[in-house]
């Protein structure tokens, strides 16, 4: 059912808003600036720990605020849930169910994706959001993966101070050896999760939106080696560069369009309409093994598509078993959408709409 009560307190341009959300669809209209892009990022706060546009807790507290407190009341197929967050300058403190709480455990009880106007980067940027959004969904399939993954860049991150030092070829092994161990099961988990995640996310593309695609999985290492052995060869040029070439920290994913990369063939409308749908990929996975638990933010999805390519995105997220909260300027934006809650927001003040 998602959230069924979501409170928000000097964050960003929002003073004081209080919803009660629909369990499927809620639509938010306002001009920019008016603070409708900050209340999906509190809500993202709320289930990552962080926001999805700026670094750091600090710009997010309102003008004037010494805090932001969030809380969001959940209804789920199990026991019903209950966070609160409390971020000031210093710190953030986090109770769930009325008990302190770390950051992963926002993750396990608030599953929470979101599409922003620069979901086109998932294609054409860094190779660290695409390793992020395949370690989200590997985390909700198996919960362990999150403390291989912390284990893996404890040792990573030894491994290059070892490297910087000019360390001996048998200090340098030591870390090797847990890079191996830890690194070897971050790359099967992966490759598990993405034999059922690739089949579905190249379908959707062909039959919903008439884009074929091939999509392709780069664990970090050469073909034909192992970890280990890859690590070895590489150790006199990683002690030259002062860092790590080869593991599951360089992984990437590589979304081909015909012969060539889809970053370099196709438009950064078509880039953003590929990206939403890796997204909705892995929301529908998610559903298929948690009905009715994910929230999916939408901001602004009219921005940059033509006529055509709205629809198939809208006729996606529609179908889509998740609860979807979503902005837009005006309500013609998204008269596609039927049913659910409706709220007009400005100054960051929000209000229903009948």
């Amino acid at each position: 059912m998602g959230l069924t009560v979501f409170n928000v307190e000097g964050f960003r341009a929002l003073d004081c808003v209080a919803i009660k959300p629909n369990p499927k669809i809620n639509l938010i209209f306002g001009q920019n600036a008016s603070g409708k892009t900050s209340l999906l990022e509190s809500i993202y706060y709320l289930g990552r720990g962080r926001s999805f546009r700026s670094l750091g807790n600090q710009p997010l507290i309102h003008h004037g605020k010494e805090a932001f407190t969030l809380f969001g009341a959940l209804e789920r197929n199990g026991p019903n849930t209950s966070i609160g967050i409390e971020t000031t300058k210093l710190g953030r403190k986090i109770h769930i169910n009325g008990k302190a709480a770390r950051g992963m455990d926002l993750i396990k009880n608030l599953p929470v994706l979101v599409i922003d106007p620069e979901i086109h980067q998932l294609l054409q940027g860094s190779p660290i959001e695409r390793r992020r959004l395949i370690d989200w969904g590997v985390f909700h399939v198996k919960h362990e993966y999150l403390k291989e993954l912390r284990s893996y860049n404890k040792a990573l991150k030894q491994r290059n101070a070892a490297l910087k030092n000019n360390d001996p070829d048998n200090q340098v092994s030591i870390w090797n050896q847990k890079l191996i161990m830890h690194g070897e099961a971050l790359n099967c988990d992966r490759i598990e999760y993405l034999s059922e995640i690739i089949p579905l996310f190249e379908s959707i593309c062909s039959k919903n939106l008439s884009i074929d695609v091939k999509i392709s999985y780069l664990r970090g290492w050469p073909k034909g080696k192992d970890l280990g052995e890859s690590l070895i060869l590489s150790t006199n040029n990683d002690k030259s560069r002062g860092f790590t070439q080869f593991g599951p920290h360089r992984a990437d994913l590589v979304i081909n369009f015909g012969n060539k990369r889809a970053r370099q063939t196709i438009s950064r409308g078509q880039q953003k309409l590929l990206a939403a749908a890796l997204v909705i990929t892995q929301a529908k996975y998610y559903s298929t093994r948690n009905p009715s638990d994910l929230v999916l933010l939408v901001d602004d999805p009219a921005a940059e598509l033509d006529k055509i390519n709205r629809e198939n995105l809208f006729s996606l997220l529609e179908n889509l078993s998740a609860q979807l909260f979503i902005t837009a300027l005006e309500e013609k934006d998204l008269k596609g959408f039927k049913g659910g809650n409706s709220y007009a927001i400005s100054s960051g003040k929000i209000a229903s709409l009948v």
